[in-house]
């Protein structure tokens, strides 16, 4: 059995193909050719006549794309070694974007959770100390996670 990975472009390729890609690895390796946070909120679409077509995930990175066309189409380029693409074009699709950079939640330990517990003993709600002392915890774990050779107390 083999990985995806080895067979993505294989897979791609019909789709690649219908969409006037001539190349997959522009689907496969978007993210490597113009970056992950963009690659997170503008695909590729099509190509015409050396024309990209581009779908943004809002008129705010539609703006983006606008603005950072020479970059984009440089990167685009230097990535195949030619002028695969002369311009770009971008229209707003409303698709939810990825988050490639997201940042994994931190573990929130024992000790956290009696950090917290500790800093809102004095709270008489309940619920609002309850949620309080996740949110310390959280606030704690998050804290040690930045810099983590400091010790929880």
């Amino acid at each position: 059995m083999q990985s995806l990975a080895k067979n993505i472009n294989r897979l791609l390729k019909p789709h690649a193909l219908r969409q006037g890609f001539a190349d997959v690895r522009i689907l496969s390796q978007w993210p490597t050719i113009i970056g992950a946070e963009l690659a997170g909120h503008v695909r590729p679409q099509t190509i015409r006549n050396g024309v990209l077509w581009l779908e943004a995930a809002d008129s705010v990175w539609a703006m983006q794309v606008t603005h950072a066309q020479a970059q984009i189409l440089e990167r685009i380029n230097s990535y195949f070694g030619y002028n695969a693409v002369q311009r770009l074009r971008v229209e707003q699709t409303y698709f939810t974007p990825r988050y490639a950079d997201a940042t994994p939640r931190p573990r929130v330990t024992a000790a956290h959770q009696q950090q917290a517990d500790q800093q809102v003993a004095d709270i008489k709600d309940p619920v609002l100390r309850e949620r309080l002392k996740r949110l310390g915890a959280l606030i704690a774990a998050e804290q040690q996670q930045k810099s983590p050779t400091k010790e929880v107390a």
